[in-house]
């Protein structure tokens, strides 16, 4: 029972180290699409790109953005951005992939 517990241990934290580098990528890419949207006006066209990971984890991401609308509630305005995000192929086991999203942006 005790070497279970001691084995789990560093799989937990390894698991966690993993986790917490995920969560680094992705708040560094949405930070990139973020202020490519930032100063556009409705309609316009920026690139992004997501080419800093220093641990492969996940792959480098790229494409454009868009800014679809803006939503004014006084005070506070927000844009609705429409992205696209493009991975290339890396190895046999990881082809080339793209999707498109909805989000919405404070400036």
């Amino acid at each position: 029972m005790v070497a279970t517990g001691l084995g789990l241990g560093p799989v937990a934290a390894a698991k966690a180290g993993v986790q917490y580098s995920e969560r680094v990528m992705h708040t560094y890419t949405q930070d990139r699409i973020a202020g490519a949207a930032g100063p556009l006006a409705v309609g316009a066209v920026a690139t992004w790109a997501a080419t800093m990971h220093t641990v492969p984890i996940e792959p480098d991401e790229k494409d454009r953005v868009t800014v679809s609308c803006t939503i004014s509630t006084g005070t506070l305005d927000c844009k609705e951005i429409v992205f696209s995000v493009d991975t290339d192929a890396t190895y046999k086991d990881h082809p080339a992939d793209s999707g498109f999203y909805v989000a919405s942006h404070l400036p």
